[in-house]
């Protein structure tokens, strides 16, 4: 009795920490925007184009069969038109979804990008990461900077390619 009250008391507070990281909501998706020193102009090139081709890559994969894609990194460019690489990313977490939805996975870049614009007030066409999901249980998309162009990893990787 005690070990099951001590599990339900663990997974209620697992439950509270994973939905403070997700605390929007943007057409029924729940949204998390990032901000950690990088933004991208959404509109050279399209960030929704890239998006989309990403998620229409894949459709109907069989995760189980066929594993996951490979990482997808896309090149945008920042708002001053210097290069500037993306990390985008479509996780499924239950064991349920393992076909790889290209509709859901579209719709989900959809939100965090007009979401992120609408609730947190970012310009329009500037972009600076997030993810999204339509529950707990089900998929995420998600878009980072990728290593070689996140200012907190780019003075690591400038410091490994000089001494090499």
């Amino acid at each position: 009795m005690k070990i099951s009250t001590f599990l339900v008391a663990a997974v209620g507070v697992v439950t509270q920490a994973v939905a403070a990281e997700w605390p929007l909501k943007f057409r029924g998706s729940e949204i998390s925007c990032y901000d950690n020193g990088w933004s991208v102009n959404g509109n050279s090139p399209s960030i929704f184009e890239a998006t989309a081709q990403f998620c229409n890559k894949y459709r109907g994969r069989n995760i189980d069969k066929e594993g996951y894609p490979p990482d997808e990194i896309v090149e945008l460019k920042t708002p001053q038109g210097h290069p500037f690489k993306l990390w985008l990313y479509f996780w499924s977490h239950s064991q349920d979804s393992v076909i790889w939805d290209s509709d859901l996975c579209i719709k989900l870049y959809q939100d965090v990008i007009q979401g992120c614009e609408a609730l947190k007030g970012y310009d329009v066409g500037r972009f600076m990461g997030g993810a999204a999901r339509p529950g707990p249980t089900s998929w995420t998309a998600g878009i980072d900077c990728d290593n070689s162009s996140c200012p907190r990893f780019r003075k690591r990787f400038e410091k490994k390619r000089n001494t090499v």
